[in-house]
């Protein structure tokens, strides 16, 4: 075979080794690139709405705890099974109403405060939120209204069953009473809170008595803490008139109280006044008043009354039926959209922190081994704490270290670049050699600025742990090692004939091999990273079952 027939085969044999060897270069970027596809899908997919819900939830999970904490820490010694069965109910009451978990929670700080039990709160929790939800309060002056009123009428009770009807009862005839009269829950709850309540438990009349006189006043355009005020007055000046002129009452036939010395229905003895005052000219009314013994001002808020006796007793029999009022309007109120979008909120809501409460000791331990770790390294001494220091900093420029080994394997593939190109040159003219160097080295140039900032890099890494002499040490030896590599490459160029007709003729002898073994090494190298990976999966595994354990 001629010197050109043996050029010709020569350069067919490397063409194709080169041709095999960037085709499987191809393959495996496709399959990286495929990989790493697939890995972002499923990150978007699945693990950036999990890493979402797990901190919503676990967000959810700690805005309850907070407010329930904060709720029993007026309690004093809550048991862990009152705290679960308060938490239960707070969550349930709020899976099927407008009103957020966290916010019962809070509410049983104002049921508290209003001086109830643990278990009194409990009871009546569900009451205070339909109450406030039928008069549209916030839960905490649905607390203040309805407790206030309960304690100043004397219905508090000791009993959680039996404060819980009670309280019922109040809330009913409230909302009843804004449903009949010319006044909202608010202004019947604040008149009774101002004055009313305590006037009625003196002479021993109910609620619904009281609430009666009270829509007859709201219908007249006086309402709320005024209305309170005005009946306060009419139950003590009356009182007070007929004991200071007895003897003119009962001289016109008129007595507020019964043959048990019990004080009459208020609608009766407005009834009384009524009769009495029928018929007189205007000339005879402030006569007849002041002969009962009226003062002026409390007879004008008796004369409010005056001709609404039948209306009162109308007003106090709806209002002793008003047995479930409360939960009728709530319900209907609950049928909107808008209620719907918010019961729903809260379902999704008591989900999440379902799952939060999942992952809360879970949170807990590594909060725990956190603190233990840091503990621990402040026990340390100085020294060992900078010999820990300086022996990461080394462990940290391994990094580094790895990729200048990186950067010094692409030299030498392109230096085999550059020799491939001296190869095909060499076929033409002088000139082309020129030219093929040329373009061999273009890369090899910028591999070397590449490779001169992660030297520089790590030049700076050695002076922060080992200082000046360690600079000068590293510097000798990275000097000895080019030098050592230029003696090298001249002596290479100087046998550049010999060289490469020994380096062609073991690529022709050995390029299938060559190709082979590292067809065999990379799938020697695929089956360690699948065994590798699957390791590290079962140790996971067995992290995470280790803390949820």
């Amino acid at each position: 075979m001629d010197v050109g027939s043996l050029v010709v085969t020569l350069s067919v044999q490397a063409n194709q080794f080169i041709n095999e060897m960037k085709n499987a270069e191809r393959q495996m970027e496709e399959s990286a690139n495929k990989i790493v596809s697939l890995g972002k899908s499923i990150t978007k997919a699945v693990t950036l709405p999990f890493v979402a819900i797990g901190a919503y939830s676990t967000k959810a999970f700690g805005d309850f705890d907070q407010a329930m904490t904060e709720s029993l820490s007026i309690l004093g010694d809550v048991s862990d099974e009152m705290r679960v069965r308060m938490e239960d109910t707070a969550r349930t009451i709020s899976m099927s109403t407008m009103t957020s978990a966290d916010e019962l929670a809070r509410s049983y700080y104002y049921l508290a405060s209003a001086g109830m039990s643990a278990e009194q709160s409990l009871a009546s929790l569900d009451v205070v939120n339909n109450f406030a939800i039928a008069g549209t309060f916030s839960m905490t002056q649905a607390t203040d209204l309805l407790s206030d009123a309960l304690n100043a009428l004397g219905m508090a009770s000791q009993d959680a069953e039996k404060h819980k009807e009670n309280l019922i009862r109040l809330s009913d005839v409230l909302v009843k009473t804004n449903n009949v009269a010319n006044g909202s829950v608010q202004d019947f709850s604040e008149a009774l809170t101002n004055m009313a309540a305590a006037a009625l438990r003196t002479l021993n009349k109910d609620v619904e008595e009281g609430a009666a006189a009270l829509a007859v006043f709201a219908d007249q355009g006086t309402k709320g803490v005024k209305a309170g005020m005005a009946l306060n007055i009419v139950l003590r000046d009356v009182q007070e008139a007929f004991k200071r002129q007895k003897q003119n009452w009962l001289d016109m036939g008129i007595s507020i109280y019964d043959a048990q010395e019990k004080m009459k229905p208020l609608a009766d003895i407005i009834e009384l006044l009524e009769n009495k005052f029928q018929g007189l000219t205007d000339a005879q009314k402030p006569v007849t008043s002041a002969m009962l013994g009226f003062q002026s001002k409390s007879f004008g808020y008796i004369q409010t009354l005056m001709g609404h006796s039948q209306k009162m007793r109308e007003y106090e029999a709806a209002l002793r039926g008003a047995s479930g009022e409360t939960k009728q309007l709530t319900d209907r109120v609950l049928k909107s959209f808008n209620a719907q979008m918010l019961i729903l909120g809260n379902n999704i809501k008591d989900v999440a922190r379902r799952i939060g409460e999942f992952f809360a000791p879970i949170i807990l331990k590594v909060n725990h081994m956190i603190r233990e770790s840091v503990a621990a390294w402040n026990s340390l001494n100085t020294e060992v704490q900078s010999t820990i220091i300086a022996v990461s900093t080394i462990a940290a420029s391994v990094g580094p270290a790895i990729m200048a080994f990186g950067f010094l394997m692409k030299t030498i593939v392109f230096l085999k670049g550059f020799f491939t190109s001296l190869l095909f040159a060499g076929t033409s003219a002088t000139a082309g050699i020129g030219t093929g160097a040329l373009a061999a080295m273009a890369p090899l140039m910028a591999l070397a600025a590449k490779v001169a900032l992660v030297v520089g890099a790590f030049a700076g890494l050695v002076y922060l742990v080992w200082g000046k002499e360690g600079i000068v040490t590293a510097w000798n030896a990275a000097t000895n090692a080019v030098k050592n590599f230029v003696s090298l490459s001249l002596g290479f160029f100087a046998h550049l004939r010999e060289n490469l007709g020994i380096l062609f003729t073991w690529l022709r002898d050995n390029w299938q091999s060559v190709l082979g073994d590292m067809g065999r090494l990379f799938v020697v190298a695929f089956q360690n990273y699948q065994d590798n990976l699957m390791v590290s999966l079962r140790t996971w595994m067995q992290l995470f079952g280790a803390f949820t354990a």
